[in-house]
């Protein structure tokens, strides 16, 4: 797959970078709210090697991805390696106008996403997770941040309050 312009970086300690870029013949150059056609592509600054994470069309957990969240910061990436992005999918979230969505994990030893959280569902000891991405069931923020060890931080609607919610990484 060819990849055209990448844009809004995040860089770790290592030298690594994640970017949202433009596939399927799209080039947006450092357009500032993307098109339906962007994916996320990852540095390796080690073997200096570039690797499509997901695009569109993609089997996610929850469903299948349509593109990134249309605005800056919606991606980061650990000193492991780990990627954490929040994507939209192709199905609709519980308000039925508004796309469903996610934040995601891409570990790097296994090539693997799984969901650290989805929209429309409850989380036990949370509570009724409405949206996590801009205009999702009420959600309005869109920054995310990632730090080197794993934490999280991104903004969601939970029993229809919007907030920061922090995902902290298991203790080793």
């Amino acid at each position: 797959m060819k990849i055209g312009s990448a844009r809004w970086p995040r860089l770790n300690n290592n030298g690594d970078i994640v970017a949202t870029v433009d596939v399927n013949g799209t080039d947006q150059g450092g357009g500032g709210e993307s098109s339906d056609d962007v994916a996320l592509a990852v540095y390796s600054a080690a073997d200096k090697s570039v690797h499509l994470i997901v695009k569109p069309g993609d089997k996610i957990p929850g469903g299948v991805y349509h593109g990134q969240e249309s605005s800056r910061r919606t991606q980061g990436i650990t000193d492991s390696g780990q990627v954490f992005f929040l994507a939209v999918r192709e199905d609709k979230a519980s308000d039925g106008t508004s796309p469903a969505d996610g934040c995601y994990r891409w570990d790097p030893k296994t090539n693997t996403i799984d969901a650290l959280l989805l929209g429309s569902t409850t989380v036990a000891g949370l509570g009724k997770v409405g949206g996590v991405t801009k205009n999702n069931n009420g959600c309005t923020g869109y920054h995310m941040g990632v730090s080197g060890d794993g934490h999280v931080l991104f903004d969601a609607v939970v029993d229809g309050v919007e907030g920061y919610l922090v995902a902290t990484p298991p203790k080793q």
